[in-house]
Formats: C-alpha cells, structure tokens, sequence
C-alpha cells in the first residue's frame, strides 16, 4: 500500500507572496501536514503558524532539514538563500517546491541542479507548478498551440505590471526584494520568469537568444531596475515580447496579459479574470473582429496546487515542471539581463548535461 499522507517544512517566509498563498492551502489539503515553520523573524512565523494550527516554529531551518519524519520542503527564503537550503534538502533526500527564480546567479543554480541530480529527488519550481504557472489558462492555450487550432505559431507578447513588492502585507517597505545582494533582478524578472516559463512550454520550444533594455524609472533611487523589455526568440524562429514593470501605484494592483499569435488565429489571456479568449481568421477573408471566450479549466486554483505537491512528493505524480525548468529560465533572464548592459543580443546557455 502507498502512502496515504506526507509531512511538508516551511522553510523561510521573505518571500511572503508566494509562502502565505500556500500555507493555507497546505493546511486544508487533507494528505498534508505541515511539520514546521523556520524563519528568521520568529514573531512573523509564530503569526503565521497560529493561524493554520501549526506548534512548530524555529529560526534555524537545518533542524527541520535534517528531521527524518519530514518528506518535503517548500522553500519560501530570499533568492540568495535558496539554493543553500535547496541543495541542503535535495542532501537529506527531501522533495523542494522552490521559489522563483532558483537562484541569483547561474552557477548557484548549477549547483542546485547536480545537488538535485545526485540525490534523485524532485524540485519543483514555484513558476511552473504554482498557480501563475502551467494550469488552467495556460495549459488551454498549450492545447490550442498543439492542436493547431491556432495555426504555425509566429509571435507571442506577454506583458505585466504590478506595484513595488512590500516586505510583509503590513510592510510597504521593499525590503530584500530591491536588494541586488538577495535578488536576481527587479521589476523585469519579477514577473517575466513566469512568461519565460510559460512560453516555455506552451510553445515547446527552448530560447535561442535575448535582447532588450532596462530602466529604473519610476523608483529611480533603487539600485536595480523597475522596468524591462525584452525581444525573445525562440528555437524555429517563433518572436516573443516580454515586458514587466512595477509602474502600479501599489503592491495590490496587477495587470497581465498576454498573447498568442499563428496563422490561423490569436488566443489572448487576461491573467486577472482567467479569461481566455481567441479569435481565428475567418473563411474566404472575411473580417477577424469578434473574440470569442473559451472555456477554461478550473486547476489553477490553490487546491488543485497543492494536491499536485502532494501527488508528487508522495509518488503517485510527476511534476508539471522540474528543476531543469528551472534552470532555463534563469538562463533566459540571465542573457536577458547581459543584452540590456551590453546592448547586443545574448544567446540562451544550454542546461548542463546530467
């Protein structure tokens, strides 16, 4: 008989965003059972445990780490920590829900992929596995990519906005999120790793090259910027937009769209409703003018997350994106980020081989 349950480790809150959509759906996913909560800041996680029934709360994550009982973790620390507590989780045998991007650099993300390789456990990437990632909208326009319903697929444009990241829902400071010490990057692979990732695999193509422009223009003290823009192009000659900024006036406000063109038809999603919408060129050359709403699965929501993580960490399940996912998509942020200092177009890195 099969595992019926498993025993889940927070490690880390900073990255609050993602840590407080999936605690609460930890605690009301029935095969799951938080095992503990370490973080730094004690007062915030003992808020946090309170409020989903959870007694264990300690700073140092290496005690939960090297804890047998303990089946995953689910890594919610700044970027500059991750990969230490990735690899050192991945050592102790444990499966990893990650957040986004892995690591600041791709070296430290190397790391993490042979640590994950060598141990034969699952990492799973919050952008891919989470709810902006690999579900609901996103896997109906795969679906509409892979049955040609749009045709050969030509160009694709992705753009979001959102406010300055707040260091905690009552903190309007940035905190770490702005430091270039901690982070990967600002307002530009905020939210593009999550385009990246799901071009990615909507399209089932790899990046071949990067160019574009950053800018640091609305929070011009920051020390990394609040605007990017990129041109992609990916294996087959198929042209990506990326843009993403933190131009909103708070951390509440989101805009995101994003869209799909072939030469049969165009499918848009709009990332707030969930609505996805196409418009397919008409017989005889008549006029293409009327979207039409398609229906759209309901697995985006937190539930059906979290009981993906489950289904993974206890066997019955492959991820929807792995480690090497991962991987590729810091190095497309990583070319990206060399193109707009140099100002020359950046072909991707390979992920290494096993």
């Amino acid at each position: 008989m099969g595992k019926t349950g498993c025993r889940i480790a927070i490690l880390g809150l900073d990255h609050w965003y993602s840590a407080l959509l999936f605690i609460p759906a930890f605690a009301r996913e029935p095969r799951i059972e938080i095992a503990g909560i370490a973080h730094h800041d004690l007062a915030r996680a003992r808020e946090v445990a309170s409020q989903v029934g959870v007694g264990r709360v300690i700073a140092d994550p290496a005690v939960l780490i090297d804890d047998p009982s303990i089946d995953a973790v689910a890594v919610f620390a700044s970027t500059d920590i991750n990969p230490r507590l990735c690899i050192a989780a991945a050592q102790a045998g444990k499966h990893v829900l990650a957040i986004k991007p892995i690591a600041r650099t791709l070296d430290a993300a190397t790391d993490v992929l042979a640590a994950v390789r060598a141990a034969g456990i699952h990492l799973m990437p919050a952008e891919g596995v989470g709810p902006g990632g690999r579900r609901g909208p996103v896997e109906l326009v795969r679906g509409l990519v892979s049955g040609g319903r749009l045709g050969e697929v030509a160009f694709a444009r992705c753009s979001t906005s959102a406010g300055l990241p707040q260091s905690w829902p009552d903190d309007l400071t940035p905190g770490w999120f702005v430091d270039p010490t901690k982070c990967a990057g600002g307002g530009w692979i905020d939210h593009a790793v999550y385009q990246i990732d799901r071009l990615r695999w909507v399209l089932d193509r790899e990046v071949e090259s990067v160019s574009g422009k950053v800018a640091t223009a609305r929070y011009t003290s920051l020390d990394i910027e609040d605007w990017g823009a990129a041109l992609v192009q990916f294996e087959g000659g198929v042209l990506a937009e990326l843009r993403a900024d933190w131009f909103m006036p708070t951390t509440a406000m989101f805009q995101s769209q994003w869209e799909v063109a072939g030469t049969k038809g165009v499918a848009r999603i709009d990332d707030v409703t969930h609505r996805v919408s196409v418009a397919e060129t008409p017989p005889q050359g008549g006029s293409m003018d009327t979207w039409t709403d398609v229906p759209v699965p309901a697995n985006y929501e937190m539930e059906s997350v979290v009981a993906h993580v489950a289904d993974v960490v206890m066997g019955q399940a492959e991820p929807l994106a792995t480690v090497e996912d991962a991987w590729r998509n810091l190095a497309v942020s990583v070319a990206f980020y060399e193109a707009a200092k140099t100002g020359v177009p950046v072909r991707v890195k390979e992920v290494p081989k096993p």
